[in-house]
């Protein structure tokens, strides 16, 4: 039976996974994909205009990206939280390396 110790350090490690396949997702959407492979299909999706967004997020434009596409909130406050997360458990690591 697994410990309270064993479930916390599962849940962490998985979490540096997700966190990890979803910036290496988005590294190769940002810089490998075509954008005309995107929307070929003769509708507005609600993810068009978001890698715009996240351009204009990366260069401090952000009304042109709010603009461009309004997710691109919810992509940056994922981001926030995931770094702020990985930060606890690198320091949460640290302390307990130490002890």
């Amino acid at each position: 039976m697994m410990n309270k110790n064993d479930i916390v350090s599962s849940l962490r490690i998985s979490r540096v996974i997700v966190y990890a396949i979803i910036t290496i997702n988005y590294l190769y959407i940002r810089f490998f994909f075509n954008r005309d492979t995107l929307c070929n299909h003769g509708y507005t999706c609600p993810f068009c205009g978001l890698r715009t967004a996240i351009f204009y997020i990366e260069h401090g434009r952000f009304s042109d990206a709010i603009n461009s596409n309004w997710l691109c909130i919810l992509v940056v406050l994922f981001f926030a939280i995931a770094v702020i997360d990985m930060l606890y458990i690198v320091i949460s690591y640290l302390k307990k390396k130490k002890a």
